[in-house]
């Protein structure tokens, strides 16, 4: 079970990286979009895995890469903690 709900928000946060990066969708529309009820709950989550809010990640990688070439998604590392 732990395994399953660890796999679910490695899941949604690449979906909400996606989303981030490819969509002007607002952040609480992510939020929905990913199938998370709670926007703290996602906000506490995508900041510990990333180390920065969405809207933060988001200004980031626009002014990086504003041609829009497709990012890396393996930000994700497996070894830290939910």
């Amino acid at each position: 079970a732990d395994i399953e709900m660890l796999e679910r928000r490695i899941d949604r946060v690449k979906k909400a990286l996606k989303l981030i990066y490819d969509s002007d969708y607002s952040i609480d529309r992510i939020v929905d979009e990913v199938g998370y009820v709670n926007k703290k709950q996602f906000y506490n989550v995508f900041k510990k895995k990333m180390g920065t809010t969405p809207g933060s990640y988001r200004k980031s990688v626009k002014t990086i890469n504003p041609i829009k070439t497709i990012p890396s998604y393996n930000v994700i590392d497996e070894d830290k903690k939910w």
